[in-house]
């Protein structure tokens, strides 16, 4: 596994996305897994919406995922070039 970015939620639990393995992986604030947050997606970078605890995750390519806490996949969409991204 190597880790490419992660992210801790208000709970204190850490999301970590694995690029190589296309998967975001949740783990506990001890650092125990709990489960995969998505998968077949290279994730790269992930961040968390201040207000309603969305998670957005980006790949390499430019295209996102807005992911609720529950793993739920609520949105795929891609910025245009030349758009700032997180």
């Amino acid at each position: 596994f190597y880790p490419h970015d992660l992210v801790v939620d208000k709970n204190g639990v850490i999301y970590v996305a694995f690029p190589q393995e296309s998967r975001v992986l949740r783990f506990d604030s001890s650092g125990v897994p709990l489960s995969d947050l998505l998968t077949g997606f290279a994730a790269h970078h992930v961040r968390i919406h201040p207000v309603n605890g969305n998670l957005y995750v980006k790949d390499n390519g430019g295209t996102y995922k807005v992911v609720q806490p529950d793993g739920t996949v609520v949105k795929t969409f891609s910025l245009p070039d030349g758009t700032r991204s997180i």
